[in-house]
């Protein structure tokens, strides 16, 4: 069996805030309650509490949009190793190269 990873077209993510999150589902509550000024100011999201780990974002390149997002996977595996969203057409040939 061939084990190289390669990077698969998961679906696409559409923006209209002009930035991407990153975060588990089950703390789509927590998330909705932030900030919104927060968003533009730091990368990390935190927990009400303080400590890091609700989830990550990050403006996208061209602002809104829809981009398309791949994960890198083991053949035969429906688990992701790494997942990236590409919002500028001239990164998009990274998933195209051999790991």
């Amino acid at each position: 069996m061939d084990k190289k990873l390669k990077w698969e077209k998961i679906g696409v993510a559409g923006v209209d805030s002009g930035a991407l999150m990153i975060s588990d589902p089950c703390y789509a509550d927590m998330v909705h309650k932030w900030n919104s000024e927060n968003f533009s100011l730091e990368n990390q999201l935190n927990y009400p509490t303080g400590h890091s780990g609700l989830g990550v974002q990050a403006p996208t390149a061209h602002g809104d949009g829809v981009y398309p997002v791949y994960a890198l996977r083991y053949p035969d595996s429906d688990r992701a190793l790494a997942m990236l969203v590409v919002t500028d057409s001239d990164v998009e040939e990274l998933v195209k190269r051999p790991f």
